[in-house]
């Protein structure tokens, strides 16, 4: 399934969730699997570099039509179809849910679940960023105190050897006083 695909399947699943919820609480995990898809498609577009096959029935037929021969071609007619055509579907499919919920829970309640999704989203970032942020403090102060552990152990090291040193060689040297 591609990515596009598989965010109208979640938005047809979470359809299917507001059919039978009797609060929003009840399409929660649904909603969670749209944002979730919607993240992962945004971030396989982002990495996705490589050559590129038709997968979808679309996708051969505008192939076809256009007479491309390179597929793999970002400027190809029917990879530039494609792209619009799928993303026009998305869009179609998003407003349906959208009024969908509002019609269900009230007007504006899409507004608010997107509104606070994106709060949620951006909070998670921060919290993210903050707990490197602290993981970095950690290591650096955990590498300071390491150091100061060897240089005072090598210090103690020393200091016993001097002292064995000066113990071996009063013993030797006064084996004749006692």
């Amino acid at each position: 399934m591609e990515p596009i695909s598989t965010t109208i399947a979640a938005i047809t699943a979470v359809r299917g969730a507001i059919e039978t919820a009797h609060n929003i609480k009840d399409i929660g995990s649904a909603l969670e699997n749209l944002f979730n898809t919607q993240q992962k498609e945004e971030k396989k577009e982002k990495t996705n570099k490589g050559k590129k096959l038709p997968r979808t029935r679309m996708q051969q037929v505008l192939r076809i039509r256009s007479g491309d021969e390179g597929y793999d071609d970002d400027t190809s007619i029917s990879a530039v179809a494609n792209k619009v055509l799928e993303e026009k579907k998305k869009e179609v499919a998003l407003q349906g849910l959208s009024r969908e919920i509002d019609k269900k829970f009230g007007f504006g309640t899409w507004d608010e679940i997107i509104i606070q999704h994106t709060k949620l989203v951006e909070k998670k970032k921060a919290a993210k960023k903050l707990a490197k942020k602290r993981a970095r403090e950690k290591a650096q102060e955990d590498k300071i105190f390491w150091n100061k552990v060897l240089v005072e152990g090598f210090k103690v090291l020393i200091i016993i050897g001097v002292i064995t040193i000066i113990y071996y060689f009063l013993s030797w040297a006064c084996k004749g006083c006692i």
